[in-house]
């Protein structure tokens, strides 16, 4: 029989010859006191047991039970982890200088070692890690300043839509617009004023006649009025229906118009348009140029603002429908191109500050300048040159052809 040494039965049995095992003893022999086995001299001291064994509680009861609760290892799927413990073991283990010539590249360090910051790669690849889609290049190439310059002298001031060829030159070679507002005004802002500057350039002394007559009715008013000052003043007049149409629905043209296929359509209505009134044979000069000349062709001029449609070959139409001759009528359309670039640029311009001019854009900037410039004074040399001998017959055919091109690409989903 079993017990413990200082119990009665214990006693009984080893009294009556019979030792305990070596076994049981070990088993049942009291443990030594904790200030023995550590040496702590509080450790024997009844008063200080208890302070001592004290353990500390944590203050927030919730963190704690947070701290204890299951752990992330186990709520993982035991299926799934020695599913990727097996992938892992079958990859091929690389160094950590792997990736040089010669040497394979380790596949899960790719596209990330020579991300540079800033870079567009790097900007997408931390697009794509936040889950939202990468931005576009803030920056122009020069190809495509140089293309676009070109498309933009030439249309301008050809009767055949130059918003409208811009578009469709962007569409035909997939070239996308900047993705950031700001470098997309500071672009069409230089590619207006390279069209403004050839114009100023074309007609510099016609330029400086008008503003001296103009500036001298103001002051003076003279009588009999000159024709050159109140052609000046007429041409004002004639921007403000656009001016104001334009301000108050440049959302909503944005947003609605501006389509291949409306660029299409337009194209061929407002061609065969130029086309019948070109038909009339008007023998008006410039110098009968009055208000209700200006009125009609500024109304005419907001048709202008959707791509399209062509401002100068709108205005072209309306002066020729009311009786002018084909050189006043060109002349009046680029003369009033002038007030209309003009406040266009102001306007743009003061958008571009608001915003901030975008940095690395000056080569953009610059060829789009300069090659819109070159291209328009050639535009209104062609232009001019072309209708005192002939007629506006060849633009018009240009636009139909070019409008039923773009409507059979759309219509194959090109």
């Amino acid at each position: 029989m079993r017990g413990h040494p200082g119990c009665r039965c214990a006693r009984a049995v080893a009294g009556a010859g019979n030792p305990l095992p070596e076994r049981a003893d070990r088993r049942h022999r009291r443990r030594p006191a904790r200030a023995e086995r550590h040496g702590h001299p509080l450790r024997g001291q009844p008063d200080q047991r208890r302070l001592l064994d004290r353990r500390r509680r944590p203050a927030d009861p919730q963190r704690h039970r947070r701290r204890t609760g299951a752990r992330v290892h186990d709520r993982v799927d035991p299926a799934a982890h020695v599913a990727r413990h097996r992938r892992d073991r079958r990859r091929p283990r690389l160094a950590p200088h792997a990736g040089r010539r010669g040497e394979p590249r380790d596949p899960r360090r790719h596209h990330v070692r020579f991300l540079t910051p800033g870079s567009r790669r790097c900007r997408d690849a931390t697009a794509a890690h936040r889950g939202i889609a990468p931005l576009r290049s803030a920056v122009v190439p020069w190809y495509q300043a140089f293309v676009l310059g070109l498309v933009q002298g030439f249309s301008e001031f050809l009767p055949i839509s130059s918003s409208g060829h811009l578009l469709l030159t962007r569409w035909a070679f997939g070239w996308d617009p900047p993705g950031d507002e700001s470098v997309e005004k500071a672009f069409d802002v230089a590619l207006h004023f390279g069209t403004f500057m050839a114009v100023v350039a074309y007609f510099r002394h016609d330029l400086k006649r008008y503003i001296r007559e103009g500036v001298r009715l103001i002051w003076n008013r003279e009588k009999p009025i000159d024709p050159d000052g109140r052609i000046a003043w007429l041409l004002v007049v004639a921007t403000i229906p656009a001016a104001l149409v334009g301000v108050v629905l440049e959302d909503w043209i944005d947003d609605r118009l501006g389509t291949p296929a409306i660029i299409g359509v337009s194209l061929i209505v407002f061609g065969l348009l130029l086309w019948w009134a070109d038909r009339k044979h008007g023998k008006r000069a410039i110098e009968e140029f009055r208000l209700r000349d200006s009125l009609i062709v500024g109304a005419a001029q907001t048709l202008a603002l959707n791509p399209g449609t062509s401002r100068s070959g709108i205005t072209m139409t309306a002066a020729r429908w009311i009786g002018f001759d084909r050189d006043t009528a060109a002349r009046v359309s680029f003369l009033l191109s002038l007030p209309v670039i003009l406040g266009a640029v102001v306007f743009k311009v003061g958008g571009l500050f608001a915003d901030g001019i975008p940095e690395g854009l000056g080569t953009a900037l610059v060829i789009g300048v300069i090659t819109s410039a070159i291209s328009g004074w050639v535009a209104v040399w062609g232009t001019l040159t072309l209708v005192r001998t002939y007629s506006f017959t060849p633009f018009v055919v240009y636009r139909v052809v070019l409008g039923v091109v773009v409507l059979i690409a759309v219509a194959f989903g090109a």
